[in-house]
């Protein structure tokens, strides 16, 4: 009928194809080379033999009808394949940078760091994900993009200033990595190391970012009971008092609460009738502290 006439005809005059000149086959060449097709050349306004090869091969690629001619159907997919979120399979420019922000952040994709969204990329993704309380699909929607722009602009970062970083140092040196200087404001390289060994020490993501991932687990630790495995400040003084009351831990009285700390403590709450766990809680504290200030001493 006419209006197939009329399709074909239009197909066939468009100005989008081998041989002609438009001002969209400037555009049309920006956007192939964004999803992974790029026309060598200047990036002319001429469609010639090469513009013409990628779009074949665009077609090919996304089972459209292979005629090498940007016609509306080719075009629709185009601007589709732009703005959709990127998922496995995709070739975009853009995954490019995507690959190194999920590096920066500690989910470093192995490879060349390519334009493909492949298997790896998809499981970073994923991973990155997870870590941060999102829905696991391994798509980067929007609320992926968010999070990933909110922590590569977080200002407890390398090179910035911020009035928490202050604390911050002093949340460090308390759980047994110290930065060296004045406690200053600035969250330069010796506090990126310092989180660094933190978030490697826990089994964080490393990236050396003071991310809220990396916060709460601060804060937790700072809470918790003392218990093995823990770095932090006052088990030097545990260690001290379990020595005043009889139950020396061998070594230097260092921060670390070890398997010796942990035998001396467990030691210490069958010797007082306490349940023994090896976790210092607060009936193991009251009673050292109960100890400590007897009168009859």
């Amino acid at each position: 009928d006419q209006d197939t006439i009329d399709k074909i005809e239009e197909i066939l005059s468009s100005p989008l194809q081998k041989g002609k000149r438009h001002q969209d086959t400037v555009q049309l060449k920006k956007d192939l080379a964004f999803l992974g097709f790029p026309v060598p050349g200047n990036g002319t306004n001429y469609y010639g033999d090469k513009t013409e090869q990628k779009i074949i091969e665009f077609q090919q690629k996304n089972n459209l009808v292979v005629n090498g001619i940007a016609d509306p159907v080719t075009l629709e997919k185009i601007k589709e394949l732009i703005n959709a979120p990127l998922s496995k399979g995709m070739k975009r420019e853009d995954v490019k940078t995507l690959k190194q922000n999920l590096e920066k952040l500690g989910f470093k994709v192995p490879g060349k760091g390519t334009n493909l969204f492949g298997e790896k990329t998809e499981q970073k993704v994923k991973e990155f994900q997870e870590y941060y309380g999102l829905d696991v699909t391994g798509v980067v929607d929007q609320d992926t993009i968010d999070k990933i722009e909110e922590i590569l602009s977080s200002p407890l970062q390398n090179g910035k200033r911020h009035q928490d970083t202050i604390q911050l140092k002093k949340d460090l040196a308390f759980l047994g990595f110290p930065v060296p200087g004045n406690g200053t404001n600035l969250y330069g390289k010796n506090t990126e190391k310092q989180v660094r060994a933190f978030q490697a020490y826990y089994g964080l993501a490393v990236n050396g970012i003071a991310d809220h991932v990396t916060l709460e687990k601060i804060q937790e630790l700072i809470n918790a009971p003392l218990s093995k495995g823990m770095k932090r400040e006052d088990v030097k003084t545990l260690k001290q008092n379990l020595e005043k009351l009889g139950f020396k831990v061998p070594g230097k009285g260092t921060n670390l609460f070890g398997e010796k700390t942990e035998q001396k403590v467990k030691e210490f709450q069958e010797y007082y009738g306490l349940d023994v766990t090896g976790v210092v809680d607060q009936d193991t504290i009251d009673k050292i502290e109960e100890i400590l200030s007897s009168p009859l001493q």
